[in-house]
């Protein structure tokens, strides 16, 4: 018996949907084996749009989170508002067990394929909907971005400083987080079908996804009336400037007294200058560190030091020196990190349409019986489409006439 399986779920069939929003949720299920379908417009699916491209070269193939986000994937390019395309979507229908969709509510109701009427067709699917808030509510038909669910969820206000503006994280995170509930909810769901024949609907809101990331802010509101946020920048505490860019400190912490002299100590026995303004009784007040007197002093002292060493050298010191700072790594620190390609965290995937190989993050955890690596690129579109449609019992000649009809896109 090989060592490692990466076939678990190579009897579950995926239909994913979601053109633009939440196409990770599905491509974690590619990860561990199953024959993911993407599902996307005979006109290709938005993603593939977007840029990043590769090579800055604007290329239907050549989307960087459209290659990362589908690999392992098929592609049946389908028109789903076409009588026919609905046809062969519900006979798809009938082979698949999750079909995972990202478009507004009410939205596949109205093309005839909504659940209802797909759990008469196959009465085991699970299906997922991803939606900005859910499917019912006042605020189910807003229009929304990843800005204002990182709003309304909470998340924005909680990672703002105190009486300062909120701060959104880069990315669109909160598309990110309603993509991987849908894969949580879905899996929750497959398992209930598998043991029941039960599939059911499962309604994924954004918003609530990114609720859930709020930590403890919600309780601290219901039991202490305190809106909590960031913790703030005091000095000592948050991120100053390094020779090769930023490291984050925490130098003190409360009124422990150990973390600061330990913290002084080190940076003094190697080259700080000017600490004794720093070692007065004051900076063991939370309260003191917390004025602009005292973080302009620290960050002054203690920027005279960093300056002069990189984020590398700092963190590997401190490590020895019992003290905490930390790298702020960007993207090119992430990929060189010496961690990280230890562990082989780094994957490389050739993708022949654009004649190249491109490099993607795997997970962060390994396993040792299940081999989650993907070989096989992100599709080209319709590059599958003959394939599922012959899988579905079409002949040649039927497969023509829908290609030629213009039902179906079957690549080049």
């Amino acid at each position: 018996m090989d060592k490692y399986n990466n076939n678990m779920l190579g009897d579950v069939r995926v239909l994913d949907l979601t053109c633009g929003v939440g196409e990770y949720g599905a491509k974690l299920y590619a990860h561990i084996g199953a024959d993911v379908i993407h599902v996307e417009p005979v006109s290709g699916d938005p993603l593939r749009n977007k840029g990043p491209f590769y090579k800055d070269r604007a290329d239907e193939n050549g989307g960087l989170e459209f290659l990362y986000c589908n690999i392992g994937k098929k592609s049946l390019a389908l028109d789903l508002s076409d009588g026919e395309g609905k046809k062969i979507f519900k006979k798809l229908c009938k082979t698949a067990d999750v079909l995972i969709e990202s478009f507004t509510p009410g939205y596949m109701d109205g093309l005839g394929l909504g659940y209802e009427t797909l759990a008469k067709i196959n009465p085991g699917l699970v299906y997922t909907a991803i939606t900005p808030f859910g499917q019912v509510g006042p605020y189910r038909d807003y229009p929304f971005s990843d800005l204002t669910l990182m709003a309304l969820g909470g998340l924005l206000f909680m990672a703002g400083d105190e009486n300062e503006k909120p701060v959104r994280a880069c990315g669109e995170q909160a598309l990110q987080m309603g993509a991987a509930y849908a894969s949580v909810g879905s899996m929750i769901a497959l398992y209930h079908a598998r043991n029941t024949g039960e599939g059911q609907f499962v309604d994924v809101s954004m918003q609530a996804s990114v609720a859930t990331a709020l930590e403890n802010a919600i309780q601290w509101y219901d039991l202490q009336g305190v809106n909590r946020r960031n913790v703030g920048v005091e000095a000592g505490l948050g991120p100053y400037h390094c020779k090769d860019g930023y490291v984050y400190v925490i130098g003190a912490y409360g009124r422990v007294r150990y973390m600061w002299e330990n913290f002084l100590e080190w940076i003094e026995k190697d080259g700080a200058e000017g600490l004794d303004e720093l070692k007065d009784e004051k900076w063991f007040e939370p309260e003191y560190r917390k004025t602009d007197e005292a973080r302009a002093i620290f960050k002054r002292l203690f920027e005279n030091y960093s300056k002069k060493h990189t984020k590398s050298y700092l963190y590997e010191e401190s490590m020895k020196n019992r003290c905490v700072v930390f790298p702020v790594s960007s993207g090119k620190d992430v990929f060189e990190n010496a961690q990280f390609n230890y562990r082989n965290f780094f994957k490389t995937i050739h993708h022949s349409a654009i004649d190249a190989d491109v490099y993607f993050p795997a997970y962060g955890f390994e396993m040792t019986a299940i081999d989650t690596e993907i070989k096989t690129p992100a599709p080209t579109r319709g590059q599958h489409s003959v394939q599922v449609l012959g899988e579905l019992g079409y002949s040649e000649v039927e497969i023509e006439g829908l290609l030629k009809g213009g039902t179906v896109y079957g690549g080049k």
